[in-house]
């Protein structure tokens, strides 16, 4: 028997959420094991087990209560929900999937769980594609459309700090850049990979020495990265804290500098209108949701009954 112990967004706060699951990664206190997996993404944890417990197990990882389904059935039409991405914030999101398959993919698996998650991966897939639920926008999108918003053209030719390497922050880079914006500073942990991205023109700081470097003059810092650790955040602070960094849009899963920028413009993802971004963009999926939750029933139950689980 398969069961499942969570915590998420529908009833724990999205940024609680956030520092849970960065803490689980920075310092790596599961093991996953052949028994068991753990799967993490920004918006909610879950554990899925072939193991009896006595008491919860996730409370006692992460020091919160968690809810459990305690049988195969119902664990495999949660982890198809979630597969589909209609328990997703951003509905039928891409990512997904991929993050399920990683989670189940980490280290030994046992039969009984390869079977159960190969199973919710399929029919998962078969729905997305049965009720046409893709959409090809990410937070990546968002986060950069939030902040095409949140700035004039006059803006557009500040001196910018962008901390990041991955896809947002070249993004953003990009829309500097376009506006023929030379004054554009990135600080990554992966210099050489971001400098063939874009560019000598743009000047790169590896993340282990930014500290270091002069800070601009009345600059904007854009936080275009999740992966903050403490060490990381520490560092930033010098940087937030300094009286030349005006504005900051903050990106990350977790922002954590808000006791930093009381006289300062500090934008996130948590804001209103991100949260009113998302809703326009679920709008023409929430019936194809609809569909496709009714449906997880019937195909749950039919795997089960035809197929290798014990109920």
């Amino acid at each position: 028997m398969i069961r499942c112990y969570y915590i998420d967004h529908t009833f724990f706060s999205e940024l609680v959420l956030g520092e849970i699951s960065e803490k689980l990664k920075e310092n790596n206190i599961f093991n996953n094991t052949e028994h068991e997996k753990l799967l993490i993404t920004c918006h909610r944890i879950e554990l899925y087990t072939t193991k009896e417990y006595m008491h919860d197990p996730l409370e006692k990882l992460i020091g919160h209560e968690s809810r459990s389904i305690m049988d195969t059935t119902n664990s495999l039409k949660r982890l198809i929900k979630i597969s589909t991405g209609t328990s997703s914030k951003i509905l039928a999101e891409r990512f997904i999937l991929q993050q399920v398959k990683e989670a189940f993919s980490n280290g030994k698996i046992g039969n009984e769980l390869k079977l159960f998650y190969s199973a919710a991966i399929d029919i998962a897939n078969r729905l997305r594609d049965e009720y046409d639920f893709h959409t090809d926008l990410d937070y990546n999108d968002l986060a950069l459309k939030l902040f095409s918003q949140s700035i004039n053209s006059e803006d557009m030719q500040d001196e910018v700090l962008i901390i990041g390497g991955g896809m947002l922050a070249v993004s953003i880079q990009n829309t500097f850049k376009k506006n023929d914006n030379s004054k554009i500073s990135m600080i990554t942990r992966q210099p050489k990979k971001l400098k063939r991205k874009v560019g000598e023109k743009i000047k790169v700081v590896l993340a282990d020495y930014f500290v270091e470097e002069p800070l601009l003059q009345n600059h904007k810092c854009i936080i275009a990265t999740s992966n903050l650790n403490s060490t990381y955040v520490s560092k930033l602070q010098n940087i937030i804290k300094n009286k030349y960094c005006k504005e900051i849009f903050d990106f990350s899963a977790v922002p954590c500098f808000h006791k930093f920028v009381e006289d300062k413009k500090y934008i996130t993802i948590y804001s209103n209108q991100f949260e009113n971004m998302i809703k326009v963009a679920n709008v023409n999926l929430l019936e194809s949701a609809k569909g496709i939750e009714s449906a997880i029933d019937k195909y749950a139950e039919n795997k089960i009954e035809s197929d290798f689980f014990m109920k």
